[in-house]
C-alpha cells in the first residue's frame, strides 16, 4: 500500500467517502494486464513502464522536439 499524502483522494475530496484501502494502493499485475488489454481493444496504444523516469523517457521519444 502507498502512503496517504495531502494529495491522496481521501484528502482531496473529504466530503466523498473513499475507501482508502481500496483506492490508495497499487493494482496487482493481473489488473494492470487486464486494463492494458481492455484499453488496447479501444484502439489506444499502451506503453507499460516501470517508473516515472522510464515514463518520461518514453514520452520524450514520442513527442517531437519543438521547431
Amino acid at each position: 500500500m502507498t502512503r496517504i499524502t495531502q494529495y491522496s483522494e481521501v484528502n482531496l475530496y473529504p466530503e466523498v467517502v473513499v475507501d482508502s484501502d481500496t483506492w490508495n494502493s497499487f493494482p496487482t499485475p493481473d489488473i494492470v494486464e487486464m486494463t492494458i488489454r481492455t484499453v488496447g481493444k479501444r484502439g489506444v496504444k499502451v506503453i507499460p513502464v516501470a517508473d516515472s523516469n522510464e515514463a518520461l523517457s518514453v514520452v520524450k521519444k514520442i513527442i517531437p522536439p519543438p521547431c
